[in-house]
Parts: structure tokens; C-alpha cells; sequence
């Protein structure tokens, strides 16, 4: 059951992501912000001052989420996106709340504009 609840909530979360990274391309909020994506992995990313990668990551073995940033040439940190079952749907969890993949790209880019 968890697998295909996760499956659903990346495929959300990573089409989330990607129109919110189009959406601050487009408003020239940012112009360089590279994506991509893949079954297990997704990463945002800014090679123009100031420079960042932020990477999400599916871990299926141990049935969570994690989100690596590492700012210009500071030291990565890894984290884990807590989730949460509520009414037959996996939802990510964030300061006592749901979030979806609008809120965290938002809250994740807008702090590094």
C-alpha cells in the first residue's frame, strides 16, 4: 500500500516542482534554475551567484523522503521531508501542517532569491 501511496505523492510533488521552477524562470526570478527529475531523484539547481543545489531524494527501502541543500560552497545538509498518512493519502508535513510541492518549492526557493 505504501508503495503505491509514494509513487502518487512523488509523481505530485516532482509536477509541483518542476511548473513551480518554470513559474520563477518565466517571472525572471530566476533565469538559471535547472531541473531534473527521475524515478528516485529530484534536483533543482542554480549555477549563477548565488549558487545552490537542492536535491530530493525517494528512498524506497526505507520508505521516506529526504532533501539535501548545499548553498555556494557550504557543506551539504540532508534532512528528512516527514510525511503523513491522512485520509488515504500521504501528504508531506511541515511546521504542524500539510505542505504541498508548491509550498515547499516555494519556501525552499524564495528563501534563496
Amino acid at each position: 500500500m505504501f508503495d503505491g501511496l509514494i509513487n502518487h505523492l512523488w509523481y505530485q510533488f516532482t509536477t509541483d516542482l518542476r511548473e513551480t521552477v518554470d513559474a520563477y524562470n518565466a517571472a525572471g526570478s530566476f533565469t538559471d534554475l535547472s531541473f531534473s527529475a527521475t524515478h528516485d531523484r529530484v534536483t533543482v539547481q542554480r549555477c549563477h551567484h548565488p549558487t545552490f543545489v537542492i536535491t530530493f531524494q525517494l528512498d524506497h527501502a526505507s520508505r521516506r523522503l529526504q532533501v539535501t541543500i548545499q548553498d555556494g560552497e557550504a557543506p551539504a545538509k540532508t534532512e528528512p521531508l516527514p510525511v503523513v498518512f491522512v485520509d488515504d493519502t500521504l501528504l508531506l508535513w511541515h511546521a504542524g501542517q500539510t505542505e504541498n510541492g508548491y509550498q515547499l518549492a516555494k519556501r525552499l526557493l524564495t528563501s534563496r532569491l
